[in-house]
């Protein structure tokens, strides 16, 4: 299971993921006028993969928007639902009922020169069935089709818990017996949780008796709550903060990502030019105090001598600072991705957006020693982290806690703001010169060789300088 933020580049990330589709696509956005990704989705109906698409019905739609009849034409299913004074606070798009995005991007042509966000999530079932059941409920909504048709839940619940406790005693061929009782009660039509269910006799078939009882663990304490997801426009908000916190998450891990790698690229600037630079502001100090000594009326000069000096102090300490902080350790590329991955794993299970209020102290204490742990890379202490919280010891997230409207409306407006201020704070981290520098430059040693040249060069004028008076 992985979320990742992205920012650059967001339609092709969608068409990518889009032509990867081998069973299914849901869409669910408000403007669709992208003819590349009305294409592939034409391409992708033809080929026999379930498509449906649900966009507003209004003037940009119909002015612009993608012609429902091409999408149909390929073998797909594509409607025009609500009016121009709503719009769909969820955009989505679930491929293969296991991947999600999630985000502020409309499928239009403008979208690739805004500014934008998509949250990619992919091996979470349990979300994308979330994400499918909201798409049918749009759908029922608006276009007056009948519910999918369910078995009896208590029934359901059972046949999982019954198939449950004999994979945990491992007995092989009970375990195939109570496979085709589930099968049964699944019989040919959809069904509550019909994609887990359906992963976990595939995972079954494949003898992956250990993911098989986790997806069922997760299956049933999801099943358990059931009953408080039955009002619509609660399902609606608890799967609209399920998202926003999974974006909330994959914003704040890329904040930290972009922070760490400027702070990197400055620690190594400073320490492969720090003497340099440090020398050529003790030299204009000292030139500008001794313009200063000889105009002692000059305010001008009195005050270029003085932040000269401050210049050349301040330079110092953060120096100090620099040369005393470790150099970044040698990893694998390998070993930096698995420590990425461990951390946005235990985020999802413990970050503060995530987690029901009553956990949040014990979960804050693990998330911040798996910061410690990635910030000093030690990828032993966040498997461990891991592992303790996926055997068992996993938080009851806040979408599943929280069960009156109101509640449930002020925690979306608080992660929607949370959202925007992650967004910012990204957007200022990208304008800085730093982060310009190493997106212009992809060969660092070069750019350093030849601004230490630039740099040799103006510390032997002020050599010259200073030594002429």
């Amino acid at each position: 299971m992985s979320t990742k933020a992205y920012f650059e580049n967001i339609q092709s990330v969608i068409a990518t993921e889009l032509e990867m589709a081998d069973n299914s696509i849901y869409v669910a956005v408000a403007w669709f006028t992208d003819r590349q990704l009305k294409d592939i989705l034409c391409q992708k109906a033809s080929e026999g993969v379930q498509v449906r698409v649900l966009i507003l019905n209004d003037d940009i739609n119909a002015i612009y928007g993608i012609n429902p009849d091409e999408i149909r034409a390929a073998g797909g299913e594509m409607h025009l639902i609500g009016s121009k004074s709503e719009t769909m606070h969820n955009k989505f798009c679930v491929i293969d009922s296991q991947t999600v995005i999630t985000g502020s991007y409309n499928w239009t042509k403008n979208a690739k020169t805004n500014d934008e966000n998509i949250t990619l999530t992919k091996g979470d079932v349990l979300l994308a069935a979330d994400f499918i059941q909201e798409f049918n409920r749009l759908k029922q909504k608006y276009l007056g089709t009948a519910p999918d048709s369910l078995p009896d839940a208590a029934l359901l619940i059972k046949r999982m818990q019954l198939l449950k406790s004999t994979i945990d005693l491992q007995d092989a061929e009970e375990i195939s017996y109570q496979m085709g009782k589930l099968r049964q009660v699944m019989g040919n039509g959809q069904i509550m949780f019909g994609s887990e269910t359906s992963l976990v006799l595939n995972l079954l078939d494949a003898k992956r008796y250990g993911e098989a009882a986790r997806l069922l663990e997760q299956t049933l304490q999801k099943a358990s709550s059931l009953t408080l997801w039955s009002d619509p426009e609660i399902s609606g908000l608890k799967l609209e903060i399920h998202a926003l916190g999974l974006q909330a998450i994959s914003l704040e891990n890329e904040r930290q990502e972009i922070s760490q790698t400027i702070f990197f690229f400055e620690l190594q600037y400073r320490q492969l030019l720090g003497g340099l630079i440090e020398e050529i502001l003790r030299l204009k100090e000292l030139i500008a105090s001794q313009a200063a000594k000889d105009a002692p009326q000059s305010e001008q000069k009195q005050q270029n001598y003085q932040e000269a000096k401050n210049d050349y102090e301040h330079f110092r300490e953060e120096q100090k600072k620099a040369n005393n902080t470790p150099k970044k350790p040698k990893l694998s590329q390998s070993e930096e991705k698995e420590i990425k991955d461990l951390y946005r794993k235990i985020t999802k299970l413990t970050h503060p957006d995530m987690v029901a209020a009553e956990f949040e102290k014990s979960a804050e204490a693990i998330f911040i020693q798996a910061t410690k742990a990635k910030e000093s890379y030690d990828l032993d202490a966040l498997q461990a982290i891991l592992a303790n919280l996926e055997s068992g010891n996993a938080f009851e997230m806040k979408y599943q806690a929280l069960h009156e409207r109101e509640k449930l409306l002020s925690e979306a407006t608080q992660l929607r703001q949370r959202v925007k201020d992650l967004l910012h704070a990204i957007i200022m981290l990208k304008a800085s010169d730093s982060w310009q520098v190493l997106q212009t430059h992809t060969d660092l040693d070069a750019y350093f060789e030849q601004f230490k040249k630039q740099l040799s060069d103006e510390l032997a004028q002020l050599k010259a300088q200073n030594k002429g008076k």
